[in-house]
């Protein structure tokens, strides 16, 4: 349990030296969130994780053809995500400020 608790207060820390610190804080708070997020649901659902690595092990080709899958799903919506923002041109920087502070 101890070491729980130090490995999550150097992360913490880390999140907010980088947000301070760095130019694209925000970007990097919000990846450590999302980042924060996985490693909660694989810490709180340990028998799912551990099943369903049973099963890519059990199946390495469908769960490459999966990955595949999901990953080029994905980059379709990252495309045309990013084509709609430079259509309405949409800097980078204005729409994260947007969505942060304006919500």
């Amino acid at each position: 349990m101890k070491k729980n608790i130090i490995l999550t207060s150097i992360i913490v820390i880390a999140i907010i030296t980088c947000t301070i610190f760095i130019s694209d804080g925000l970007t990097y708070l919000v990846a450590s969130l999302m980042a924060l997020a996985i490693m909660g649901t694989i810490q709180r659902k340990r028998s799912w994780v551990i099943k369903m690595t049973r099963w890519g092990k059990a199946n390495p080709h469908k769960a490459q053809v999966l990955i595949t899958g999901l990953q080029i799903a994905l980059m379709a919506l990252g495309i045309f995500a990013g084509n709609n923002l430079h259509k309405i041109s949409v800097a980078r920087i204005k729409l994260m400020f947007y969505t942060c502070f304006n919500a």
